[in-house]
């Protein structure tokens, strides 16, 4: 394990592809994977959020898994809007337009499933995102390899909360993402297979890693790309635009 995520590290702080994993050093199960991301976690200075991934059967069957995948957003990759962030810490960069929940209390892992109530309950706020996907380890990788190194994610920008999230219809809430003052992408919370995103935040919560700390008050979780993704380049300026739920803002530096 160690091994692993001192390979997954140094190549997420040089911003390259990772040298070749030793065999023996290949997470063989998805316990093994969500290790190897904890104890990424560990070293950069804790979770700040979390994503889910593989929501739906065909997904699953894309990606050669049998269930839904978490993985964590790294606490030193979380940001608020407006950020200003370097290309060069990427290396295959991409924009998503997101809908995020801010956590009001812990989703603790356990053996009795959560239903839909209970995840509302734990919602404190709803806030517009985007999330920088990265492919650090490359197309063909495989899956559990994806999942140790945080199932891709780059950076996570968040947009202003709001706590009436339930005013809003997710399903037809619009957004459009803009770069440089053009439109480059649109959708909507239809985007999001399996229900939706409250639907995509109950299946994070019964799909958790089995050992650990849990989903945690505070923590934010973004549940899947609206807008599908779009190439991220150097010297450009996103602005993702959430109607009136607000918006997100990055701009990225040379």
């Amino acid at each position: 394990m160690n091994q692993a995520a001192d390979i997954l590290e140094a190549a997420r702080r040089a911003a390259r592809r990772p040298a070749a994993l030793p065999q023996a050093s290949l997470p063989a199960d998805f316990a093994a994977a969500y290790r190897i991301q904890a104890e990424l976690a560990r070293r950069s200075g804790g979770t700040g959020g979390w994503k889910i991934a593989a929501l739906v059967g065909e997904q699953q069957a894309k990606l050669g898994v049998d269930r839904p995948i978490a993985a964590r957003i790294l606490r030193p990759y979380v940001h608020q809007s407006p950020a200003r962030l370097a290309a060069a810490r990427f290396v295959q960069p991409a924009y998503e337009c997101e809908f995020a929940f801010r956590l009001g209390r812990d989703l603790p892992p356990r053996a009795k499933p959560y239903d839909t109530a209970e995840i509302e309950a734990a919602i404190a706020a709803l806030h517009p995102a985007i999330e920088i996907a990265e492919s650090r380890v490359g197309a063909g990788a495989p899956a559990l390899l994806v999942l140790a190194d945080c199932f891709g994610n780059g950076a996570f920008i968040h947009g202003p909360g709001r706590s009436d999230w339930r005013s809003f219809d997710l399903a037809t809430h619009a957004m459009t993402l803009r770069i440089d003052g053009s439109e480059a992408a649109r959708g909507s919370g239809a985007a999001v297979p399996g229900g939706g995103p409250v639907a995509a935040l109950l299946a994070l919560a019964n799909h958790q890693p089995a050992e650990g700390e849990g989903l945690k008050v505070g923590q934010y979780v973004t549940t899947g790309s609206c807008t599908g993704m779009t190439p991220m380049k150097a010297g450009q300026v996103a602005v993702a635009d959430f109607g009136s739920l607000g918006n997100v803002r990055v701009e990225i530096g040379k």
